[in-house]
This record gives structure tokens, sequence and C-alpha cells, in this order.
């Protein structure tokens, strides 16, 4: 059997307006033999085909389950070898829009370089968090962000019917008090937004914590309260792609348990909606072992 399998998403990066480099199976081979990595290539046409080849990898004994495709791809591979109990790894050939998880990693967008970093074999164990039973590995997001995320999103469609909703929900917005329990202890703020992050990257790339570390048992709590809705808006546009803006403004705690116990606060984590508050967010720590520099 070949020591790796890769879980290979072919529509990756089509998100409309965005310039991805696309890679074709012919392609993807190419890379993997030059340097030297003995994988077998998986084209997947469903998230369910998907995890089914990746739990088809857990029964051969795979050593490393490669993750060739945008963040949902990594993520749903990362979702089926939490807690490391068959000792393998997932790496990561990114070839998604935005990439979040892999640039929090330190995995360059060059898939050669990517790939040598699969072939060096280092591995280390990264955190995870944990909302309503459901694992997460970029972060989470109360208040407006998650209110108007639903309208955005939309955008990947070219639904132009949501650009008036978009503003709609902009317009209304108010900054809205919000109830924190840190590991016990109560925080009480009033905000736009919170952030509570494993990694320093989310959403469309926005480097909402630029020190957050995936190893090291805690969320980066980030509260945005000290910015009017137009500074706010200039501060995303500022952070995303990638771009590390500083941000003196922002509030950070840091805590391994986050209950938001406000009632009717809109919520999101990753790339998915999740409702409204009260929530309860944990980190599980050392969760997923990775393949990275």
């Amino acid at each position: 059997m070949p020591t790796a399998r890769v879980i290979w998403n072919p529509s990756a990066g089509s998100k409309p307006g965005v310039s991805v480099a696309g890679v074709d199976e012919r392609g993807l081979r190419d890379v993997l033999d030059r340097h030297g990595i003995d994988a077998e290539i998986v084209e997947t046409s469903s998230e369910a085909d998907a995890r089914l080849r990746v739990r088809d990898a857990l029964v051969d004994g795979c050593r490393a389950v490669i993750a060739a495709g945008g963040d949902g791809t990594a993520e749903l591979v990362a979702g089926e070898l939490l807690d490391g109990a068959s000792g393998t790894a997932m790496a990561i050939l990114p070839l998604g829009s935005v990439m979040n998880l892999a640039r929090s990693l330190g995995i360059p967008r060059d898939l050669d370089a990517a790939a040598g970093i699969i072939a060096a074999g280092k591995e280390r164990s990264i955190d995870v968090g944990v909302v309503d039973g459901r694992p997460f590995f970029e972060c989470a997001e109360v208040g407006l962000y998650a209110a108007i995320f639903p309208q955005s999103g939309t955008f990947d469609g070219w639904q132009l019917g949501s650009i008036p909703r978009l503003v709609g929900v902009l317009a209304r917005y108010r900054p809205v008090p919000i109830d924190l329990r840190l590991d016990g202890a109560v925080l009480r703020t009033r905000a736009f937004v919170v952030t509570i992050n494993n990694g320093p990257y989310g959403g469309l790339g926005f480097s909402f914590a630029p020190d957050a570390l995936m190893d090291d048992g805690l969320f980066d709590v980030r509260i945005f309260s000290h910015y009017s809705k137009r500074e706010l808006l200039l501060h995303f546009w500022s952070i995303a792609f990638g771009r590390r803006a500083y941000a003196p403004r922002v509030e950070t705690v840091r805590a391994s348990s986050i209950v938001v116990e406000s009632r009717g606060r809109p919520w999101r984590a990753d790339g998915w909606t999740g409702g409204k508050t009260p929530a309860s967010f944990a980190i599980r720590p050392r969760a997923l072992r990775v393949v990275t520099p």
C-alpha cells in the first residue's frame, strides 16, 4: 500500500472573482513524484465521498492523509483524524482560494514548497476547538461578522439580491452587550465582534489573532469594542488576505473554556453558521497530528 493517500478536491479554488492556479491529476502526480512522496491520489465527488475515503485510508494503515484542496477539504480530513488514535497525520497541499489553516501552520501556497514539507515528514500536534459538539480549527465569531456572513457568502454564487440585504444588516447592527465566562471568570463587554481564535487566521484570510498559537491549549479571545462601524469594516479590510495589521484597540484574553452567556447573538465557526447564543466553546489540547515545517 502507498504510505499516504491524497484526498483531492478538483473544484478547490473555484470562487468567482478569485484567481487560483489550478492543477489536474497529472500535475498533482508530478509534484508528488518530484519529492518522492509515495501516495495514492483519490478524486472526491462530495463531502460524504471524501469522508469515506479518509476512513478507508485509516483502515489501510496510511501514515498520512494529504488534503489537496481548500480549507473545507483540509478541515474535513482533520475532523476524521482527531485524537491521533490511528497514528495517521494530516498534511496539506493548498489548492483553495483562502487557506487559513495552511497559513496558520506556516505551509506556503506554492505546491512544490508544500510538497517538500510533506516529504520532510516533520509532525506536531495542534489544538482543536469544539462548539456544540462540532470541531473547528480556525476561529469562531460572535456578533456583526456572524450576522453578515450569510449574506456575504452568497456572493460566491453571484446572487446580487444579497447586496441590499447585506447593506441592511450593516445599517441595523449596533454594538451589543456580550457576557463571557472565561475559565469560570465573568467578563462583561459591549462590542460589535468577539472572535474566539484557535489560530491566527479566519474568514477571508483575516488575521483576527496574529499572535495565537495552535498548540498552547488556549483560545485567543479578541474583543473589538472600541470601534465605530466604519472603523471596524476598514480594519477588517486591512487584515484580509493574510495581512497582519496592528490593532491596539482590540482587547485580548486567553482561556481554554468560553461560554457566551448572552442570548440571541449570532455566531459562526470556520466556514459554517452556528446559530444564536448562548454557546460554549472548549479546547481539545493537541488533538490533531499535522505535518508542518
